[in-house]
């Protein structure tokens, strides 16, 4: 299974849960897990010059998501060949 696909469907259990930590100091800390998001933990946010990473009304946050589950996006393609630095699984 591509290395994105096995990511995006590991990140998918997490889809909706919400979670708060409390610190020793009082502090809380708080994690939403949304399709919009994903894009983050892989670092992808940072590309700029490529057109599926770009926000646009055709491509919005859940773009990239959506696109990596239905195998359009995939480790190594031509869209994220030079950014991809997920290790292959």
């Amino acid at each position: 299974m591509d290395s994105l696909l096995l990511a995006a469907r590991k990140y998918e259990e997490l889809l909706g849960k919400f979670y708060v930590y409390t610190l020793e100091n009082g502090s809380t800390i708080q994690v939403y897990f949304a399709p919009g998001f994903f894009h983050y933990l892989l670092g992808l946010q940072k590309i700029k010059d490529i057109p599926l990473a770009v926000k646009s009304p055709e491509n919005s946050t859940t773009y990239l998501y959506r696109n990596i589950i239905k195998g359009i996006i995939q480790y190594g393609c031509k869209y994220c060949r030079p950014f991809c630095i997920i290790p292959r699984i």
